[in-house]
C-alpha cells in the first residue's frame, strides 16, 4: 500500500511548500538591502564597466555611481569633454567608492566620493575645469576640499 503524500494545512505537498519557501527567499534576497541603514554599493574597490556620462559611471554589479558634488556644464560639448574626462581618470578600471549620509539620489544612482590611484576624481573634475562644483546636501562630508 502506497502512502499518500502529507500535506500541510494549506492543502499543499511538502515538496510545493518548499519550493515556494525557495522563491520567496530569492525574492526578498535580490530585493532591497537587508536593513535600511545598509547599502547595496558599500564602500570599497570596484571594476568599471563603462563612463555614463561626466558624472556618472556603471560599476561591476550593475550598480550606477554618481559623484556626489559634481555639476555637469550646459551644452553637448562641454557634457562630452567632462565624460571624456571622465573616462580617462577611470582609464585604470578600478575605482574605490565612499559613501556619504544620502545613499541614493531620486534618480537611484548610488552617490559616491571616488578615489583613483592617488586622486579623488570628484575633485579632479572640478579642478580641471569640465564640471562644476554643486553641494549635495546632506552629502558633505568633503566639501570645501
Amino acid at each position: 500500500m502506497k502512502k499518500k503524500p502529507r500535506s500541510f494545512s494549506c492543502g499543499r505537498s511538502r515538496k510545493a511548500c518548499l519550493r515556494l519557501c525557495l522563491a520567496f527567499s530569492m525574492l526578498l534576497l535580490s530585493g532591497a538591502p537587508a536593513s535600511p541603514g545598509q547599502s547595496r554599493c558599500p564602500d570599497g574597490l570596484y571594476t568599471v564597466l563603462r563612463v555614463l556620462d561626466g558624472r556618472s559611471f556603471e560599476v561591476a554589479g550593475g550598480l550606477s555611481i554618481r559623484l556626489i558634488g559634481v555639476g555637469l556644464p550646459e551644452g553637448e560639448k562641454a557634457r562630452t569633454d567632462a565624460r571624456d574626462a571622465l573616462c580617462r581618470l577611470l582609464k585604470d578600471g578600478v575605482v574605490t567608492l565612499e559613501g556619504d549620509l544620502r545613499d541614493q539620489d531620486d534618480e537611484g544612482f548610488y552617490m559616491r566620493y571616488a578615489h583613483g590611484e592617488d586622486l579623488f576624481l570628484n575633485r579632479e573634475m572640478i579642478r580641471l575645469g569640465v564640471v562644476f562644483f554643486r553641494s549635495a546636501e546632506p552629502n558633505v562630508k568633503h566639501d570645501g576640499e
